[in-house]
């Protein structure tokens, strides 16, 4: 019967969590870099002005930053698990909305939800990961995270850029944002709990630090 101290430690080092976190970054990576380089392009393939494509950039931005100031609040509570699930979904809901032909006002503000589900994911999928692995390999953990999602940074741009010279429907660019999305929200589900959630208060951890009490993850 393994000791509790590898049992543990397999657990925080499964490689079905190194996979799925690696997964996640690239995929909210991915959908950063779409939004913030053909938005205004797609919007404009989709009847709008240049001036209200331009708008629709600024307010996903704008979205981001009050999104994740507001979110924090909850993930402080919850948790970063269960955040990424509820900014994951709505990041995909939003570019879907973004195909229909709806209101101007309604387009704005979802792609401000848009702007909240993409940036806040990114956040808590770095605090997440973080929290998930011992201290000693919380910056190898964040590093790779980091690196392998700069791939969905680079195949973002040439990829919808692809859709657009194709000559397919402008809808299809937003499908191609949307799918990551839903994606990353089952992909999260995948990350088992790590055994710091359920740590008694005051209990030193496996990996040398104390914790005063239970932190969500």
């Amino acid at each position: 019967m393994p000791s509790a101290r590898t049992a543990t430690g397999s657990r925080r080092r499964s490689p079905r969590s190194r996979w799925c976190f690696l997964a996640m970054s690239c995929l909210c990576l991915f959908m950063i870099y779409g939004y913030n380089t053909w938005l205004p392009e797609i919007m404009r393939r989709a009847g709008y002005s240049a001036g209200s494509a331009l708008g629709f950039l600024l307010m996903f931005n704008l979205g981001a930053v009050v999104g994740q100031l507001l979110i924090s609040f909850a993930a402080d509570r919850l948790g970063s698990k269960p955040i990424i699930v509820t900014t994951y979904l709505p990041a995909g809901a939003a570019v879907v909305l973004l195909s229909l032909r709806l209101p101007t006002a309604v387009l704005y503000a979802a792609v401000a939800m848009g702007g909240v589900g993409v940036m806040g994911t990114q956040t808590f999928v770095l605090a997440h990961v973080s929290k998930h692995y011992p201290v000693r390999m919380g910056a190898t953990a964040l590093g790779w995270a980091l690196g392998f999602g700069r791939i969905g940074s680079m195949l973002a741009p040439p990829l919808l850029g692809l859709i657009i010279g194709a000559g397919l429907a402008y809808q299809w660019n937003f499908y191609a944002l949307a799918v990551p999305g839903l994606i990353g929200a089952v992909l999260i589900g995948l990350v088992p709990r790590s055994p710091g959630e359920a740590a008694p208060a005051g209990r030193v951890s496996v990996d040398g630090t104390a914790r005063s009490s239970p932190e969500p993850t």
